[in-house]
């Protein structure tokens, strides 16, 4: 019997709601399930060529954005930073579906109401530094 087709649906340029970032997850978990099939090994190596494509497009990248127009590098910039907080949303809900992911340990980087304010991280000049 085959699968039952779904549309994958993600799409930032009109905000994420939890249901949709809820809905995507469960690709997210059938792909996990499949790059679990991999040996360690088999996935050290794919880590590593994909984090070497990384960096070369982070660095096409940066070099394209710093040609453009001040009003268009930030149009742009605040585009591809929406993206990221975006996907890091959605792999944070992607984590938290994994029995035992751990996210009940992690504390909240986004808000802290003990502290009365929010929490901002330091902004970077490449999104890929670490």
């Amino acid at each position: 019997m085959p699968r039952k087709k779904r549309l994958r649906r993600f799409e930032p340029r009109f905000g994420v709601s939890q249901p949709m970032l809820d809905e995507e997850s469960k690709w997210v978990k059938q792909e996990l399930d499949n790059y679990l099939l991999l040996s360690v090994h088999e996935l050290k190596e794919m880590l590593a060529t994909r984090q070497t494509l990384l960096v070369t497009h982070d660095a096409n990248l940066s070099c394209r954005l710093s040609r453009l127009p001040e009003r268009d590098r930030l149009a742009m910039q605040c585009m591809l930073t929406r993206d990221c907080v975006h996907i890091g949303m959605f792999y944070e809900t992607s984590i938290g579906m994994i029995p035992d992911g751990g996210i009940a340990d992690v504390p909240s980087v986004i808000s802290n109401q003990s502290a009365g304010g929010i929490e901002t991280l330091p902004f970077k000049t490449s999104l890929f530094d670490t």
